[in-house]
């Protein structure tokens, strides 16, 4: 053999060798400037953002008052091992701060049947530990591993490792396994999917987390040593899209009010040739599901989008995508199982959705009382003044109340319950009127044949006698602008129970 070519397949050799390979991830957290949520970049398994916690400089930023709370099955229940990885950096020595908290929490607040780190514990050491024998933890007993503290103001990066096919966890500091401990009883599985925080604990007496997080990541496997260090050179925000499974699910996973028109899409993986596409309505079937069932609703197909057929409104739809490697491997990598809930044809708005406002209102009559349901008792309203909206005295019309929004919305119809006021003072109510709706404030469309609120009866147990169709159309802003009152100009105020969208 030539030397050139022993020396290229040298070359080779030590080059294949030197690659180092990574389990897969399932939740990704780079908290990014502009977002609102702690979005996650593979599963769509999105946290909300508690407190003073914020994301600034593409890290979230935790002050003490703080934190991220993530859906509280975060950890697959089917996951037999798992690696937790972050990159961060404490601002404070704040003993039993936790970088995260996976578990339950009791009536009395303590925590339990979890897994969680700390920077700081009580005992001067970095910790993790998980513990499933009930609560509190401390007391039913840990399988722990530890590292020396963590300094303030320094960069850090964390993996904390369960490994189910060894048997133990473990604990690595900058790429480096400080300690290792064998698991005894306690099972990845018994972690209770009641909660899941990053910068809180379970406990409700420690701390929370004071510090920055650059990147949170969770893998579905038990990181090698290799693999620890290999991401820990990386760094966060590194290109890490060589997974092998489908990910960026769109709808993005458990999202609610999808269209029964929609279409699935996704991330194919590195390697993916072809796409095995599983749609159900129980997860566990479709978490089961193997080439052989119907609920293999597309097998073998080459683009990476799926669009399902009669998709009922009101379900909750569950789909998984499998990619099958081009060959000669073939291979098949089973996908997560993912859902959207399809749109009713109709709900109830609530409060939270709405803002209201008006020409004027009278003390404690407010025309947020026309959407928070006050007064109302089995869609019943009462006799109660301090539950509607009303105009004060000298009102000298047109009088208007208006609803904005939080977004457009296809409006189906609104309920209308008019001032119910005790005695001769249900006069107070709306007559004749002029329903508008708008996308942006400004440009405004009339609600057709509807000029006239009907009378409410003054008296308790008054059901809604109005009802105005918007039959679909696009509103972000509804106004009702009342030129009259039911006491025929004898009365100069205004005023509404209750409406509903």
């Amino acid at each position: 053999m030539c030397r050139k070519c022993f020396f290229l397949i040298f070359i080779i050799f030590i080059l294949g060798f030197g690659i180092v390979t990574r389990g897969d991830i399932i939740n990704r957290y780079s908290f990014t400037d502009g977002d609102t949520v702690a979005v996650d970049s593979i599963s769509g398994r999105d946290g909300t953002l508690e407190g003073s916690a914020s994301i600034s400089g593409n890290q979230l930023v935790l002050d003490g008052n703080g934190a991220v709370n993530l859906p509280g099955d975060i950890l697959d229940p089917s996951l037999q091992s798992v690696t937790i990885e972050a990159w961060f950096e404490i601002s404070a020595d704040s003993s039993w701060q936790a970088l995260f908290d996976f578990g339950g929490t009791d009536a009395g607040g303590t925590g339990g049947n979890c897994i969680c780190f700390t920077p700081t514990s009580g005992d001067n050491t970095a910790r993790f530990y998980i513990s499933t024998n009930d609560y509190p933890s401390w007391q039913t007993g840990e399988d722990r591993t530890n590292a020396d503290e963590i300094a303030v103001d320094t960069p850090t990066h964390v993996a904390c490792v369960y490994d189910g096919a060894t048997s133990e966890i473990r604990l690595y500091i900058d790429g480096v396994l400080e300690d290792s401990t064998p698991l005894t009883t306690m099972e990845l599985s018994q972690v209770e999917r009641m909660f899941a925080y990053i910068g809180d604990s379970l406990y409700t007496a420690d701390p929370y987390f004071q510090g920055t997080i650059d990147e949170f990541r969770i893998y579905d496997t038990a990181l090698t040593d290799e693999e620890v260090l290999g991401s820990f050179e990386e760094g966060p925000d590194a290109d890490v899209s060589n997974t092998p499974r489908a990910r960026y699910p769109y709808p993005a996973d458990e999202q609610t009010d999808v269209t029964p028109g929609v279409i699935l899409g996704w991330n194919p993986g590195q390697l993916a040739d072809t796409h095995n596409v599983y749609l159900g309505t129980v997860y566990d079937d479709v978490d089961n599901a193997n080439a052989g069932s119907p609920l293999l609703v597309s097998p073998a197909q080459d683009a990476n989008t799926y669009a399902p057929v009669n998709l009922e409104l009101g379900q909750t739809y569950y789909w998984r995508v499998d990619e099958v490697n081009a060959p000669p491997d073939s291979g098949v990598i089973k996908g997560v199982v993912w859902s959207f809930t399809v749109e009713t044809f109709t709900y109830t708005m609530t409060e939270e959705q709405i803002t209201a406002t008006a020409s004027s209102q009278g003390e404690g009559e407010g025309p947020e009382n026309t959407i928070d349901s006050s007064g109302l008792v089995d869609d019943k309203h009462s006799i109660l003044p301090a539950t509607m909206w009303l105009t004060p005295e000298g009102q000298t019309g047109p009088a208007w109340i208006q609803y904005e929004f939080d977004k457009t919305y296809k409006l189906h119809e609104m309920l209308v319950w008019n001032y119910n006021g005790p005695s001769i003072l249900w006069w107070y109510g709306l007559k004749e009127v002029a329903v508008e709706y708008s996308t942006d404030g400004t440009n405004w469309d009339l609600v057709p044949d509807v000029n006239e609120f009907a009378k409410a009866t003054g008296r308790p147990a008054y059901a809604s006698n109005t009802t105005v169709p918007f039959n679909g159309v696009a509103a972000k802003y509804v106004r009702i602008t009342a030129t009259s009152n039911w006491s025929n100009g004898l009365f100069d105020q205004y005023g509404l129970s209750e409406v509903r969208f």
